[in-house]
């Protein structure tokens, strides 16, 4: 995997929160079954402390457990969501994107696929 993934997954974060400072924290989507998982929570932290943001991490490798995570996240009432770059979570997007619409959460994603699906 390039090493520009990670970085581009901070990238993310700081579109993510834009000019203006969230007042809730971002939520995380990784799967820990992806080999670059930890590196990218790792990443993210470290994008969100230089920013002054605060992040929610929430894991996800199954159905059920996408299904959570959201379920997790907007428990928490998080601001936005950002949607690790995983070939895992891109085959399972017509199921996020039901529910960053279902819980009403900003998100951001990896790949145009997400936006041609309606993200």
């Amino acid at each position: 995997m390039s090493p520009f993934v990670n970085v581009l997954g901070a990238k993310r974060l700081e579109l993510l929160a834009g000019p203006r400072t969230l007042r809730q924290d971002i939520g995380v989507v990784l799967n820990p079954r992806h080999p670059e998982g930890q590196k990218t929570a790792s990443d993210v932290l470290t994008a969100a402390r230089s920013l002054g943001l605060s992040i929610y991490i929430v894991s996800a490798a199954s159905d059920r457990e996408i299904d959570e995570a959201f379920a997790d996240l907007a428990k928490r009432r998080v601001g936005a969501v950002l949607i690790a770059t995983d070939p895992f979570f891109t085959v399972k997007r017509d199921q996020i994107l039901a529910l960053t619409m279902r819980y009403s959460l900003p998100a951001i994603y990896d790949t145009r696929e997400y936006a041609a699906a309606g993200g």
